[in-house]
């Protein structure tokens, strides 16, 4: 109960809505005298080093992969449209066979 009652009347607001992924403003914040702290995607980025293993997999992909994902993405996967999942489908399974 101590700490509880330590706590009253102090908050955090956070806006995780904005451009950034986490946006935090304190209590005491005013115009003139901000107390911010952001965390943006860029950072996160920064961080876990995402963008270079994210470029060394695509150096890395051999041709024939890059090919099939460029011919495949000229088709929609995700529909309820049954004929043209059949026929995403049926362009998978020959792309597939040629990868293979």
């Amino acid at each position: 109960k101590e700490k509880l009652a330590v706590s009253i009347g102090k908050c955090v607001l956070i806006d995780p809505g904005r451009h950034d992924i986490l946006y935090c403003m304190h209590e005491d914040s005013t115009v003139e005298n901000k107390r911010t702290y952001r965390y943006t995607c860029n950072q996160g980025a920064i961080e876990t080093r995402s963008r270079n293993f994210r470029k060394l997999h695509d150096n890395l992909k051999p041709d024939a992969m890059k090919e099939a994902e460029l011919f495949l993405s000229g088709h929609i996967s995700s529909t309820v449209n049954c004929e043209k999942l059949v026929g995403y489908l049926e362009e998978r399974v020959i792309v597939t066979s040629s990868i293979e």
